[in-house]
């Protein structure tokens, strides 16, 4: 059974899904405690497919998958390892906010400067987290995405 939780309100913001994708759903309780095994998807939305296409598959090099059959809004779908990313087109009217998502970069110096030549601002964090760095940049559409990895200090 497949349990999609979707968060309400900026719905033009990283809108993150959490979903019961294979293990079954558990209660400990009469009002039941669930079982959450992991992520299934992220939902992120946008006002221009083709641009977020570029980002997510080309800039970011992420793999796009064939999405389902039958789904009615624009949109397109690609893996983050084990995490699937659903893109939507949706109204660009909803206003920019710091809801985000974060993703870890094996190499998070060179994703930055990828992310740079391609144009877009990388804003490092400078709160200091000990072990990893983390920079925020946003995609064409305006969601802001944190990016995560190890520092490599001794």
């Amino acid at each position: 059974m497949k349990l999609y939780m979707l968060a309400s309100g900026h719905v033009k913001k990283a809108l993150l899904a959490l979903a019961l994708a294979t293990a079954p759903l558990l209660t400990a309780a009469a009002f039941g405690s669930v079982l959450v095994s992991h992520v299934d998807h992220i939902s992120v939305s946008v006002n221009n497919l083709h641009q977020a296409r570029w980002f997510y598959g080309e800039v970011l090099q992420l793999e796009e998958v064939e999405r389902p059959a039958g789904l009615t809004a624009a949109g397109a779908w690609f893996r983050v390892g084990d995490i699937a990313l659903h893109i939507v087109v949706e109204d660009s009217s909803a206003t920019v906010s710091d809801e985000h998502f974060s993703l870890w970069a094996p190499d998070v110096y060179r994703t930055a400067q990828v992310l740079e030549d391609a144009g877009f601002a990388v804003l490092w964090d400078d709160l200091t987290r000990e072990r990893y760095d983390h920079f925020f940049t946003r995609d064409p559409s305006g969601n802001l995405i944190e990016f995560q990895g190890f520092d490599h200090s001794p």
